[in-house]
C-alpha cells in the first residue's frame, strides 16, 4: 500500500532519489577531474614551451589518467541517465511474479 500511495501522490521512490544523488555526485567528481585535467594539460604545454621535454613526458601520464577518469565519469553519467529514463520499466518488471 505504501508504494502505491507514493505513486499516486507522485512521490519518488528511494531508488530514484539514490540515482539522483549518484548523478549529482558524479557531476561533482567529473567537474573536479576536469579541473585537474586542465591544470595538468596546461602544465605539460608550459613545460614543452620551456624546453623541458623529459619533465613534460612524465607529466603526460597525469594528463592521460585524468582523461581516462573523465571518460569513465561520462560513461557513468550516461548509464545513470539511461537507468533514470527506464526506472518505471525496471520497477514494473520487479513487481511481476
Amino acid at each position: 500500500m505504501g508504494k502505491a500511495l507514493d505513486i499516486l501522490l507522485g512521490r519518488k521512490s528511494s531508488k530514484f532519489s539514490l540515482l539522483e544523488h549518484a548523478i549529482t555526485r558524479n557531476s561533482y567528481l567529473k567537474n573536479r577531474q576536469q579541473a585537474v585535467f586542465s591544470f595538468s594539460q596546461s602544465d605539460v604545454i608550459q613545460l614543452l614551451n620551456l624546453g623541458h621535454q623529459e619533465q613534460a613526458l612524465l607529466r603526460v601520464e597525469h594528463v592521460m589518467k585524468s582523461k581516462n577518469m573523465l571518460d569513465a565519469f561520462d560513461m557513468i553519467e550516461s548509464y545513470c541517465h539511461l537507468l533514470k529514463q527506464n526506472m518505471s520499466l525496471i520497477e514494473k518488471k520487479q513487481r511481476m511474479p
